[in-house]
Order: C-alpha cells, then sequence, then structure tokens
C-alpha cells in the first residue's frame, strides 16, 4: 500500500508518463517513498487498527495516541491503583480533538468520570485502543481527479520522493549521491539526495506528522 498515487506520480505535476510500461517500477517506488514517510515521521501513516496501546501520561487530561491521524476511539483503559487493574472507562467520558490527542474527561463531565484526571508521573498507566492512519485503497487504479484517502500535501511529498528517485536512477545511477561534476569545460551541481536529505520543501511537510517525542 501507498500513501501516493500512481496516476499523480505519472501526471504533468511529476513524471508525465502517458504509457503503463514503467507502472511496475513507479508502484515499487510509490511503497518505498511511504516506507521512507513512515521512517521520517516515526509513525505508520497508513490506516490501520491498534490494541491496548501502552502509554504514561504526561499530562493530566489529554492523552496523545502515537499514530495520527486518528480516526475513532475503542477504549480508554485507566491503571487503578487500588485493584491493580486496568478499568475501562465509558467512551461518553471523553473524545477526540482533532484526530491528534483524547480529551479526558469530556468537559462538563468532569464529576461523571470514574477518574477525575489521567495518572501522570509515573502514578499510573492507561491503555487506549484505536483506529488511525490514512486510507490507501484504490492508490494503483485512483485517478488524479478521483477523491483519496490521503491529505494532499502528504500524497505530494511521497510522490515528489518517488519522482526523485526516478529521476536520479534513471537517468544517471552515477549521480547518485553526488553534490557535483565537471565535464570539460562544463560544470553541474547536484543536490545529494542520496545522503538522506530529501528538498527542504519535502521534508517540511513530513515534520507536520511527526510523532511527538515520547516524555
Amino acid at each position: 500500500m501507498a500513501l501516493g498515487r500512481l496516476s499523480v506520480l505519472k501526471s504533468s505535476v511529476f513524471l508525465k508518463i502517458d504509457s503503463s510500461e514503467f507502472d511496475d517500477e513507479l508502484r515499487f517506488l510509490l511503497e518505498k517513498a511511504s516506507a521512507s514517510a513512515n521512517s521520517f515521521t516515526d509513525r505508520n501513516l497508513q490506516l490501520a487498527t491498534y490494541q491496548d496501546e501502552l502509554h504514561t501520561p504526561f499530562m493530566e487530561n489529554r492523552l496523545f495516541p502515537r499514530q495520527y491521524p486518528v480516526v475513532s476511539i475503542t477504549s480508554l483503559k485507566i491503571w487503578d491503583t487500588s485493584t491493580d487493574v486496568f478499568i475501562t472507562e465509558a467512551s461518553t467520558y471523553y473524545e477526540l480533538i482533532n484526530g491528534r490527542y483524547i480529551q479526558y474527561p469530556k468537559k462538563g463531565q468532569e464529576s461523571s468520570a470514574t477518574y477525575s484526571s489521567l495518572p501522570v508521573d509515573g502514578d499510573g498507566e492507561v491503555k487506549v485502543s484505536y483506529v488511525a492512519g490514512f486510507a490507501t485503497s484504490g492508490w494503483e487504479s485512483h485517478l488524479i481527479t478521483s477523491a483519496f484517502g490521503v491529505a494532499a500535501d502528504l500524497e505530494w511529498a511521497v510522490c515528489g520522493i518517488a519522482a526523485i528517485d526516478w529521476s536520479l536512477g534513471r537517468e544517471d545511477r552515477s549521480l547518485l549521491g553526488i553534490v557535483s561534476r565537471s565535464m570539460g569545460a562544463e560544470s553541474m551541481s547536484y543536490e545529494s539526495f542520496e545522503k538522506g536529505v530529501y528538498p527542504d520543501k519535502i521534508m517540511r511537510v513530513f515534520d507536520r506528522y511527526k510523532r511527538l517525542p515520547k516524555f
């Protein structure tokens, strides 16, 4: 599964390829670029289900699941120090905010929730089960004019990496990692993408999706 559509990569935005001759190679590059996006952001950006993800909260009323965007919360379990078990909190007492964090308890529901706040500073742990990520179904077949489940900026960045890898690998493999090269009186410069640093405009997109550091 890839975070970018084949049709977008082949369009005039990137490679301007009209035939299907190289579709297998381009699919591979999109999947590779998607894996790079996951690595850069320290997330799994494709849609998946997570069970009992363990957290030691650093805020009393907010919990940040490790993946993004969070689509739905299945359960929230809070460690009960008196019984030494996890207690499942009723879903009516917490809410998902902007697909990024859980607000616990809901504003106005503090007195009804089982716990007044999340345990912090190592006083307890929380387990959260949820669904998160972008829906990538149809990435191989959806036209550029079709709706797609991945945010436009993220898809653009992934296709950008795939286009760079295609151009460097196809046009001249000897250019990989080269900063500059001279041929007679002619001198040319290249960006050193293969050192793990893609163009800043692409990396800035990934920065917006990067996982918060663990506290």
